[in-house]
């Protein structure tokens, strides 16, 4: 009979342990370690809301450092299209500016507080 290292102990505990949980708990668990992984040392959503706007709702969010921004995915939402994480290379804008038929309405007033900023909310990376 051989002894079982502590490693194999560790990873049958861990097994069992995934096998008790709920679908919608270990999804949940693995975003939390997604978050944790991905979002170190990046500014924090202390509060979130929307913003209704012409009859469009975007959602919004201020940050721990006092910055209020919007979410790509929200902006994309109220514009009746859809994000899908994707970002062209070679400009600095928002996804939903990056049209070359914008350009010419994008001065450089507006093109400072256009800069993206990646964020992190309880749901998750946001920019």
């Amino acid at each position: 009979m051989t002894e079982e290292s502590p490693e194999s102990q560790k990873a049958k505990g861990g097994h069992a342990r995934a096998a008790a949980l709920s679908r919608e708990a270990r999804i949940e668990i693995a975003t939390k370690a997604a978050v944790a992984r991905w979002a170190a040392g990046l500014p924090k959503a202390t509060h979130a809301g929307e913003l209704p706007i012409a009859g469009v709702v975007l959602s919004c969010y201020v940050l721990e450092n006092g910055d209020r921004v919007f979410s790509t995915r929200g902006v994309m939402a109220s514009l009746g299209r859809r994000w899908r994480g994707r970002k062209y290379r070679g400009t600095e804008l928002p996804v939903f500016l990056e049209a070359k038929n914008l350009k010419p309405f994008i001065d450089n007033d507006l093109l400072a507080v256009l800069t993206p900023i990646e964020f992190v909310t309880d749901r998750g990376l946001q920019s």
